[in-house]
């Protein structure tokens, strides 16, 4: 084609079929200016496993056999473990830096994340209070303490990069005298 201008837009998807799951930080929030619509259209993993601890009951047993008195403590303990990568969705928007991650379909079933405890930026789960690495959290109206390194535990999720550019190409025949 003689003298003609060609122009192309190419896209270019760098990823495969599968995005790879990265952490979740404030710089991420920030640099992609995430509304509120958006950050509950995400779907969020947690990087570790969360384990939830609380005493139930105390049961005290007595009973005289021979003249001697016996005496058994019992104790309950419950637990809500939440694997690594379950999937975890954006309950309710506290503020800039926090979120209420839902794992389950009750109403109080959440833990909070944010950016706020660490200068990496990780939205790490929060709590009331930390005691070396323990925390102590309130999930589905309940106190529980998280197991030790709880404290690191942080958001994942999927994110994939597409670059686009544009070409221009003309084709030019050349010169003859």
């Amino acid at each position: 084609m003689k003298g003609c201008l060609i122009a192309c837009l190419l896209g270019v998807v760098l990823a495969t079929g599968c995005a790879p799951e990265v952490p979740f930080t404030q710089a991420v929030r920030q640099e992609y200016k995430l509304t509120v619509d958006e950050l509950e259209s995400l779907q969020f993993y947690t990087s570790s496993d969360i384990i939830l601890q609380r005493a139930a009951t105390d049961i005290k047993e007595k009973a005289t056999t021979d003249g001697t008195l016996n005496v058994r403590n019992r104790s309950t303990v419950q637990e809500v473990v939440i694997p690594a990568g379950t999937p975890c969705v954006v309950h309710k928007v506290i503020d800039g830096e926090r979120m209420a991650i839902s794992f389950g379909d009750g109403p109080k079933s959440y833990l909070v994340f944010g950016a706020t405890r660490n200068r990496d930026g990780f939205y790490t789960l929060q709590a009331l209070e930390w005691d070396r690495g323990r925390g102590k959290i309130v999930f589905d109206d309940i106190t529980y303490r998280t197991q030790p390194g709880a404290d690191q535990v942080y958001l994942l999720f999927k994110m994939k990069g597409i670059r686009a550019f544009e070409r221009e190409q003309k084709v030019v025949r050349g010169q003859r005298l």
